[in-house]
């Protein structure tokens, strides 16, 4: 008897797993003896700890047999709702509405928050294709997978399930100072809140009027095209940006009664200021965000390593600036 029993416990022992090696509660022991489900995961769904038979029905005569595993209690997304409640909404994630499992491993994952997949290389881009296709500039979340920053992955009742609209989703992340040696983003939720001129691309259509939220050929995330440097050849292509709103004309007529109030009399001042093929950049003078001064007028502009004060003040009729690389100059658009 004393052989029989060290040859029989080793085997049973094999077959009849405890709680300890799967991970459940004894009332589980009797699925762990068929299904491994959390052998080598990271993440398990918390359920488990409390009964497979929250979600499936309960253990009978007909498994296994022809219908392979436990039947649920509740089908598709029905089911994961009767715990997770994601509240009522506009619009609806198509796989929340059709079925969790697209994204959601429905036992335990290797990823958090039972993902199937690390997002989004892998996850969102299964359906999401071409975000960053040929893309030079990569907005830093989507570069990170960090989608969720943006857009809630199950209801919003913002269009694209945005977790909110207009410049408040940017500014939730650009209320700092961000960069780093090569490029500094300044703080734009406390330029757009202090300063007493605002942008009116802002204003109308928001930070997506003039950037992509994800990817984009052009530096900053822009739509369009725009000079990098402080000086460009003056060419409507190479302001695409600025043109899709104001008139071309300002930095091709030579007069103009229209196109622009920087001008004395019909001759126009952004024409003589910017032409050529050393022609400068709107930047130089404008803030592309918010300004005291009215026109975008910046107080300063980096001219190399100085800070130069452009010393502009506005008149009903025009202005005068006295910035460092003139003396004091006026227009007066009404002559």
């Amino acid at each position: 008897m004393r052989y029989l029993f060290v040859l029989f416990l080793p085997l049973a022992l094999f077959v009849f797993p405890t709680s300890s090696d799967t991970g459940g509660s004894n009332q589980n022991e009797k699925c762990y003896y068929c299904h491994k489900l959390k052998a080598s995961y990271k993440v398990v769904h918390k359920i488990m700890e409390e009964g497979c038979e929250v979600c499936h029905e309960p253990l009978n005569t007909s498994h296994p047999g022809d219908e392979p595993g436990f039947k649920l209690v509740a089908e598709g997304p029905d089911l994961c709702l009767i715990c997770h409640d994601l509240g009522d909404a506009k619009h609806t994630h198509p796989p929340a509405s059709e079925d969790c499992l697209i994204c959601h491993s429905p036992h335990s994952s290797q990823y958090p928050s039972l993902l199937v997949d690390d997002p989004p290389s892998s996850l969102c881009y299964m359906c999401h294709e071409n975000v960053t296709e040929k893309a030079k500039d990569i907005h830093l979340p989507v570069k990170n997978g960090q989608c969720q920053l943006c857009h809630d992955p199950h209801r919003s009742a913002n269009n694209a399930l945005l977790r909110s609209e207009g410049p408040a989703l940017c500014l939730s992340c650009h209320n700092k100072t961000m960069g780093d040696d090569t490029v500094i983003i300044t703080n734009i939720a406390q330029l757009v809140s202090e300063k007493k001129y605002v942008h009116g691309a802002i204003e109308m259509s928001g930070c997506i009027g003039c950037h992509t939220p994800h990817a984009s050929k052009y530096p900053g995330l822009l739509v369009a095209a725009f000079p990098k440097g402080a000086y460009t050849a003056s060419a409507p292509e190479n302001f695409e940006l600025c043109f899709s709103c104001h008139d071309s004309q300002l930095i091709t007529a030579t007069k103009t009664n229209s196109a622009t109030n920087f001008r004395n009399g019909e001759e126009n001042l952004h024409f003589k200021h910017v032409h050529g093929n050393k022609g400068r950049s709107c930047t130089l003078c404008h803030n592309v965000h918010a300004a005291d001064n009215v026109h975008l007028i910046n107080e300063s502009v980096t001219f190399g390593k100085w800070q130069m004060q452009l010393n502009y003040k506005s008149d009903p009729q025009g202005g005068s600036c006295l910035p460092g690389c003139h003396g004091k100059a006026t227009y007066n658009r009404i002559l």
